[in-house]
């Protein structure tokens, strides 16, 4: 993923750029290229940063709804 635009992503979220949230990123793409076979035959694979924008809406909306349901078992 490019540090441009992972920094973009992270700035227009407003979450921190942690090696967690861009664990979380990859892995999101990960499960596309495996369900879509796209890029399957590419031995590098980039992120398009339309990608890694709704990657980290999804991310960013995964990680407030764990935080609310933690909040609200406590």
């Amino acid at each position: 993923m490019p540090l441009p635009e992972l920094l973009n992503a992270s700035k227009v979220s407003g979450t921190p750029m942690t090696d967690a949230w861009c664990a979380r990123l990859a892995k999101r793409h990960l499960e596309h290229l495996i369900t879509s076979g796209e890029d399957m035959e590419k031995g590098l694979v980039t992120v398009p940063p339309a990608d890694l924008a709704a990657y980290a809406r999804e991310v960013n909306d995964w990680q407030l709804s764990e935080v609310r349901r933690i909040r609200g078992a406590a």
